[in-house]
């Protein structure tokens, strides 16, 4: 790419060289208009700095076809390259834009680009023409002087338009129809100019009429811009130096070098019209633009409203509000006014009314309008009187609206969070990021007891500083840590009321942060659980404790010896475990009644609870499985130990009880079945079943007694009845086939 665009330059800098070339000069080394000043600046502003070797490379080229010596040639293509250089190195650190669209791009361009380095070229070239003695020294100021303005009228012509041609350009000159404009124009601008350069024409060299360009060109800037204001300028240039060289013009004084160097100023005027009518035209549109920046930034649509044609124009932020690119729909007020909600319109005509009726310069008002999806966008409009007519009634009205869509929904929003903050049946609470509080909810105070102004400011208990190595520390410790990594906390803590009464309260601690992720504040829910623990407490109690005797029931009693006989495995210890029976217990209930039976087992459970012993792997425990029966779970570290801790239940039991009935004191025996674990290897379930069965064969002994459960002889009675069992199956399954053995009689020969 580079290759091609160092050709491109070489060759154009070439022809525009032998072009200039051929207008009549002072001397043969200086040239009035220098056209490859323009293409020079001009590539190395477009395509960067690297070009200047094939600008050198291009003036070298033309210096070495005017006969020059070698190094001559070299040196001022050095110089002719070094102008531009430096010229556009220092427009481009001063920011400069392509498109010259504003004054200080303007002045730059000028002052760097066609002046300073054109200045630089010329002072460069006409000191080697001196030192080589191409150069007179009495021709050497009017050289300098006609050398630099011949840059500047370059750099001008030809650096201008080549500089500001791109697509955006084009499209602004003839994007659409705006072509035919553009060229009818352009051809007005030529014809027009080329009239006053008509031979004859030197009679008329203060006619008007050579100034017509300038307001054509005036036209031509302000509709399509400076690039296609630049090219009729150029071309209506070369026209004239061609008219003046060729002897006639309004310029033409005799002499055709000084006739040109008096065109050089009406070129330059050319050149410099569209440049600064452009430029001032580029900072309004560049400031209309920022505001209409700031208004689309700031999410405000603005309107023209034209009183006496009617006309409503909406800016294109209105326009995006609605969803449409452009006012399709139509730029009369009443077009605008067909697309507000009718619910709005009566109140909006009463405010526009009397806006109209001269009460007041400005109004504001909130309507709806239809989107072009059929939806409607909540607006906020202010209306001010711009202009006024004869009569002091208003003429022209600006209308600036926003979108509260949003804001409306959110005050909606807010609305509803404090009536469910007001109302809702949670205690809530919100505090600072230190947790103190900052509002509270009527909810709450009827949980603790404290009113909402007695808590502003103050910390909640539980994040209150707590002594050291206590439960409390802990928990705000753990708190704190939720909150840290997850943004919330859930749990349970024990409060005071303000009567001084315990009460357990839920609660969730949420953080809420900021969009940087800065935590702002913390929302507490509380929730009053008191009751329902209790009740809960009250439903565990029942689901897992004997209702008579207050001991472990059978469901409890299940997790009881689990856990036992995993602390046994655990531990090593022997778990015994006792199935008691009462007996004759029966008698007890017939003779003196249900109330004295159950008076008894209470009794009886006492004494068991109290027979037990604790031990540091754990306590033992007794439980009532229903009626007169009970089972209990002993710790021993020997079978001997177990047998002894069975006898001392049994003693304790055997012990009277006084019923408070008039025989006296009762006394009751217990037939007790054992097993021990881990010697009998056998789950929860079968251990029950086996001191059931162990407790049995008490009763069958005589009651009154115990028996430990013989896991081996069950075993082994186990597998006698498996293998009748098994006997009787293949029986019933004709699993069996007889044979006789015969039995002979060897002396006699005969089968017995």
């Amino acid at each position: 790419m580079w290759v091609w665009r160092a050709l491109a330059v070489a060759l154009a800098y070439e022809l525009g060289g032998l072009l200039s070339l051929s207008i009549p000069s002072l001397t043969s080394h200086v040239s009035l208009v220098w056209l490859p000043a323009g293409v020079a600046l001009a590539a190395m502003l477009r395509w960067g700095l690297g070009m200047w070797p094939a600008v050198a490379a291009g003036a070298f080229v033309l210096e070495m076809g005017l006969g020059l010596p070698l190094g001559l040639a070299a040196a001022l293509a050095a110089g002719k390259s070094a102008g531009p250089l430096a010229a556009a190195w220092t427009l481009n650190r001063l920011g400069l834009h392509r498109a010259l669209d504003r004054r200080r791009d303007l002045w730059h361009y000028a002052l760097v680009g066609a002046f300073a380095g054109t200045l630089l070229s010329a002072t460069s070239g006409v000191a080697l023409l001196l030192a080589s003695g191409h150069l007179s020294q009495s021709d050497a100021p009017a050289a300098w002087l006609y050398w630099w303005l011949g840059d500047a009228v370059g750099a001008l012509l030809l650096g201008v338009p080549l500089l500001t041609l791109s697509r955006a350009a084009l499209q602004r000159a003839f994007g659409g129809w705006r072509w035919v404009a553009t060229l009818l124009l352009s051809a007005a601008v030529v014809a027009s100019g080329l009239l006053a350069f008509t031979p004859g024409s030197e009679a008329r060299a203060l006619s008007p009429l050579i100034f017509v360009p300038h307001l054509l060109l005036c036209w031509l800037a302000v509709r399509g811009g400076v690039f296609v204001a630049s090219v009729p300028a150029l071309l209506l240039t070369g026209g004239a130096t061609f008219a003046t060289a060729s002897g006639f013009g309004p310029f033409f004084q005799g002499d055709v070098a000084h006739s040109l160097a008096l065109l050089w100023g009406y070129a330059g005027s050319l050149s410099a019209t569209p440049l600064l009518l452009t430029a001032l035209v580029g900072e309004l549109s560049a400031n209309d633009e920022r505001w209409q920046l700031a208004l689309d930034r700031s999410h405000i649509g603005m309107a023209q409203w034209d009183l006496r044609s009617g006309e409503f124009i909406l800016s294109r932020r209105w326009l995006a509000m609605l969803g449409h690119a452009n006012q399709s729909f139509g730029r009369s007020f009443d077009a605008v006014w067909s697309r507000i909600h009718e619910d709005d319109r009566p109140a909006l005509h009463d405010t526009l009314a009397a806006l109209r009726e001269r009460r007041g310069d400005s109004c504001r008002a909130e309507f709806r309008m239809q989107c072009k999806d059929g939806s409607w966008c909540c607006l906020e409009g202010h209306a001010v009187v711009a202009e006024r007519g004869g009569g002091n009634g208003p003429t022209r009205v600006i209308v600036t609206v926003r979108d509260v869509g949003d804001q409306r929904a959110a005050e909606e929003r807010y609305q509803l969070s404090a009536k469910l903050f007001q109302h809702l049946h949670e205690g809530l609470l919100i505090t600072d990021a230190n947790h103190r509080v900052l509002d509270a909810n009527p909810t709450f105070g009827t949980i603790t007891g404290y009113a909402r102004d007695e808590m502003l400011g103050t910390v909640p208990a539980l994040m209150r500083a707590a002594p050291t190595g206590s439960a409390a520390e802990r928990q705000q410790g753990a708190v704190r840590d939720s909150l840290h990594a997850t943004g919330s906390w859930r749990g349970e803590i024990v409060e005071r009321r303000r009567d001084g009464e315990a009460c357990t309260l839920q609660v969730t601690i949420s953080a809420v942060k900021s969009g940087s992720g800065q935590t702002r504040f913390y929302a507490w829910a509380l929730s009053d659980i008191t009751q329902a623990q209790a009740q809960r407490a009250q439903l565990e109690r029942q689901a897992h404790t004997d209702e008579l005797t207050g001991l472990p029931n059978r469901a409890r009693l299940a997790q009881l010896l689990r856990e036992a006989m995993r602390a046994s495995e655990r531990e090593g210890f022997l778990l015994t475990v006792c199935y008691l029976d009462l007996d004759h217990f029966k008698p007890v209930n017939d003779r003196f009644g249900h109330e004295a039976g159950d008076r008894l087992l209470v009794d009886l459970a006492e004494r068991l609870r109290r027979s037990l012993r604790h031990w540091a792997s754990g306590d033992d425990a007794v439980a009532r499985l229903g009626g007169d029966e009970f089972v209990l779970l002993l710790r021993t570290a020997t079978l001997e130990e177990g047998r002894h801790a069975v006898e001392r239940v049994m003693r304790s039991v055997s012990l009277p009880y006084g019923l408070g009935v008039g025989a006296g004191p009762v006394s009751v025996t217990a037939s007790v079945g054992a097993t021990v674990y881990p010697i009998d290897k056998a789950d929860a379930d079968t251990l029950l079943r086996h001191a059931d069965h162990a407790m049995y064969g008490a009763k069958q002994a005589g009651r009154n007694g115990y028996l430990f459960f013989d896991a081996e002889h069950d075993r082994r009675t186990e597998q006698h009845f498996e293998a009748v069992g098994r006997v009787q199956e293949a029986l019933d399954a004709g699993q069996f086939t007889l044979f006789y053995q015969p039995k002979v009689d060897m002396r006699q020969g005969k089968v017995l």
